[in-house]
């Protein structure tokens, strides 16, 4: 009876331990189809393959935008913002959650409606890279995603957001968001 009061407890810690783990990978897939052609950052850090369907936007001014792609039919974007951050923010240990928390409160206060977070955290690595992300409501009222991660020795915020148009065009949450971790996936130092 005592080593089966054991066992059960072990199995529960266990248990217990996995689940407050974060995932190593992602809810969405990184396998969606991109293109040979390459986007380029205005920092000249950031170099990621082109969706298919989507293409680099250049004029960015004033947006504060290191990169940004255009889904071909304007149903969707994905735009990277550098983050500059401080020695003592690096030295203080989990900088990923820090930046995470700070684009909460950047996307709070740029949105019109109040925040609303849509489920946890996210927690997971894709290739070579630690993420965290979250997702959101925009001001249109449709699901978006913000995932932050460090590239370079920069850190950078890739926020998938889908727009609303006239022709009624849409993308799905689920494809959007794999094509954020996709475009993640094809970062490299070698394109």
């Amino acid at each position: 009876m005592y080593r089966s009061y054991i066992a059960t407890t072990i199995i529960i810690l266990v248990v217990v331990l996995v689940s407050c783990t974060s995932s190593r990978y992602s809810t969405y897939d990184s396998d969606y189809p991109l293109t040979n052609e390459i986007a380029k950052s205005k920092s000249g850090v950031l170099n990621v393959r082109i969706p298919q369907g989507w293409y680099s936007v250049l004029e960015n001014d004033g947006k504060g935008i290191d990169l940004w792609l255009v889904k071909e039919d304007y149903s969707a974007s994905l735009s990277f913002m550098a983050f500059n951050i401080n020695s003592e923010l690096q030295r203080s240990g989990n900088t990923l959650a820090s930046i995470l928390n700070f684009s909460k409160i950047l996307k709070e206060k740029t949105l019109i409606e109040p925040f609303k977070q849509v489920g946890e955290d996210e927690s997971f690595r894709i290739n070579s890279f630690n993420c965290t992300g979250y997702k959101y409501y925009s001001n249109e009222g449709l699901l978006s995603r913000v995932v932050v991660f460090s590239y370079r020795e920069k850190y950078y915020e890739l926020t998938a957001q889908p727009v609303k148009i006239e022709s009624g065009a849409s993308i799905e949450s689920e494809e959007l968001f794999s094509i954020q971790n996709s475009v993640i996936a094809s970062l490299s130092p070698n394109i």
